[in-house]
């Protein structure tokens, strides 16, 4: 009796397969066809990138930016989506919990950092607010700045 069932489960499955195949054939795939597409996956369109940091050493507006220091792509990626942030809070961000770091060192990186982003055409700059910093971005890569 074991064997009669295990016959009509081995029969059941073949003929599940071949009115698969008579469907893609119905269809207008080949046998070809549905091999490639048993071993190859389908060809998706690239998604877009997201505008923002990318690890670990770029940034995206528009198109990829890279070649940051981890200081200056730690100081991009704290800034990004803020209008600003204190000082302290980015010495923190950038230099870890424990720094020992002053505003000279912090300053120093953003002068470095904002004469690379020129020198790439970045549209954009970090700029001092206050005793705060934030990402000033330009309205076009021509440079001119949001809300001029």
């Amino acid at each position: 009796m074991a064997a009669h069932q295990t016959f009509e489960v081995i029969v059941c499955k073949k003929l599940e397969e071949i009115a698969s195949r008579i469907a893609a054939l119905e269809n207008g795939q080949t046998s070809l066809q549905r091999s490639i597409s048993l071993i190859m996956p389908p060809v998706l369109s690239p998604t877009p990138a997201i505008d923002g940091p990318v690890a670990p050493d770029g940034f995206h507006l528009e198109k990829l930016y890279d070649g940051f220091t981890k200081y200056e792509w730690r100081l991009m990626a704290c800034l990004w989506g803020k209008k600003t942030i204190e000082e302290e809070d980015v010495l923190e961000a950038v230099y870890g919990h424990d720094h020992d770091m002053k505003e000279n060192a912090l300053r120093s990186l953003r002068k470095r950092l904002n004469r690379k982003l020129t020198k790439m055409q970045f549209p954009g700059e970090v700029i001092p607010i206050n005793g705060h910093l934030a990402l000033n971005l330009f309205k076009n890569s021509a440079g001119v700045k949001k809300g001029s």
